[in-house]
């Protein structure tokens, strides 16, 4: 899914996208699905500002590494 928005004043003044979707890869053998979003901006038909966004614990956890609390 995507939608696109033009910020009309201030510092991120300009033409923008946003993505939504999820990346599906194979790491050591496990098929790991990763949901993501990325927000762009776009000038001149070229990304020239992007963030984008993940849940990295639920592939540390995919590949079988856990959290802990730390121990006092």
């Amino acid at each position: 899914m995507s939608q696109t928005f033009r910020v009309i004043d201030g510092d991120f003044k300009g033409d923008w996208v946003s993505v939504w979707g999820t990346y599906t890869f194979t790491e050591n053998g496990i098929e790991m699905n990763s949901p993501y979003q990325l927000t762009a901006m776009v000038a001149n038909g070229k990304i020239v500002r992007s963030s984008i966004y993940y849940d990295r614990l639920a592939i540390r956890e995919a590949m079988g590494y856990g959290l802990a609390a730390k121990q006092n």
